[in-house]
Formats: C-alpha cells, structure tokens, sequence
C-alpha cells in the first residue's frame, strides 16, 4: 500500500510540473546590447548615407526604451544615435519600433535562431543581430 501511494504521489507530482507554462518570454530574451553581424551583405543597400552599418547596435532596456547607434560615415570615432520605444509580444515574432524625432515607426518580422542572435526582415533584407551585452 505504502509503495502504491508512494507511486500515485510521484506520478501527481510529475503531471502537474508538466501543466506549467513553459514557452520562452522573448521580451525578457530581448533585452541587452546587440549588433549587427551581416554587414558585408547590407551595406551596398545603404551607399551615401551619413552613416555606415559597420558596428552598428541595437540596446533593448526593459522600460522599453530602445537606443540604436550607428558609426558616422564621416568619422568612425562618432555615434550617431537615436532614441525609440520597443515593444514586443511574449511569442516574439513581430517588434514594434517608434520614435517621435527619428525615423522609426515600424513594426518588424523577428525571429531568435538562439539565446544569442536575432534576425529582422525590413525592407525585404535580412539584418542578423548577435547579443555583445
């Protein structure tokens, strides 16, 4: 009887740990510093601009703030940065990007290939993202 009930216990306890929401909060995965890795394959997309892709970044801030910098094509010791808001479901899949004085006001097809690296689809170019920080 002892063993029996021991069993039915175990067997309860392993069933209601597999009812637990497993899926990953892509939000809280998000955040950090992040950098552009496919340079060499976007910046012929981007010729005479003030600014060139090379380490170029992307700084997700829980409070939803977003802050991007990119490299000044004049002087590569100079940002040029501009602040937005992010905002993303749980699932990931879609980012939204605003900015009241910047370019942005998007919302972007995501997807995460692993804990480290993202990828954006804009524009019909694929822009690779590898977490730094």
């Amino acid at each position: 009887m002892k063993g029996t009930a021991l069993i039915l216990m175990f067997f309860t306890l392993m069933m209601l740990g597999a009812c637990g929401d497993d899926s990953i909060d892509y939000r809280e995965k998000i955040l950090g510093t992040w950098e552009l890795k496919n340079v060499g394959d976007l910046q012929i997309h981007y010729r005479n601009r003030p600014f060139v892709l090379k380490n170029a970044q992307l700084t997700f801030e829980s409070n939803g703030n977003l802050q991007t910098k990119l490299n000044s094509s004049k002087n590569a010791d100079t940002w040029i940065t501009e602040q937005a808001s992010w905002s993303m479901p749980r699932e990931g899949q879609a980012l939204s990007i605003k900015s009241e004085k910047g370019p942005f006001n998007d919302v972007l097809e995501i997807f995460f290939t692993d804990e480290r690296t993202f990828n954006i689809i804009l524009n019909d170019l694929e822009y690779i993202f590898v977490k730094i920080k």
